[in-house]
């Protein structure tokens, strides 16, 4: 996936997730969890989508964002 791609998909996911918890755009654990959920897409995205990690893949977002809740 083309490098711009990329930052898109951070660019808005990481937010999303973040969004997800429900805490003030202003409380500092927000931007932990936007970091955490953008690195992940990152990584998961430039390592190439695997059909067969995307669940589990998804699963690992759902976790960093429940366990921030």
């Amino acid at each position: 996936m083309p490098a711009t791609e990329v930052a898109d998909a951070v660019a808005v996911g990481g937010p999303a997730f973040a969004a997800e918890v429900g805490l003030p755009p202003e409380h500092p654990l927000t931007d932990v969890i936007s970091a955490a959920a953008g690195a992940a897409i990152a990584k998961y995205l430039t390592a190439g989508p695997d059909p067969q990690l995307h669940g589990p893949f998804m699963a690992c977002l759902r976790a960093i964002t429940t366990a921030a809740c």
